[in-house]
């Protein structure tokens, strides 16, 4: 079962995004997006690709849970 926090974001999504941005902090948020196409994970509300957007929106909530730092 998946677990959404309160901003309706999938935490295992949020959890995914941090770990891709702090294994290599120099990746763009498009660069994020590309990686998680690649990798085929869904984009779930978002659509049917990622979009940067969607990814700084996960990766705002990480920073808000102490996951990722500014």
């Amino acid at each position: 079962m998946r677990i959404l926090n309160s901003r309706g974001h999938d935490s295992h999504l949020m959890k995914l995004v941090a770990g891709i941005a702090i294994a290599d902090p120099d990746l763009s948020l498009r660069d994020i997006a590309a990686q998680l196409d690649q990798m085929r994970v869904a984009a779930g509300a978002w659509g049917r690709k990622w979009q940067p957007s969607s990814v700084r929106a996960l990766l705002d909530e990480a920073r808000r849970f102490g996951l990722v730092r500014s």
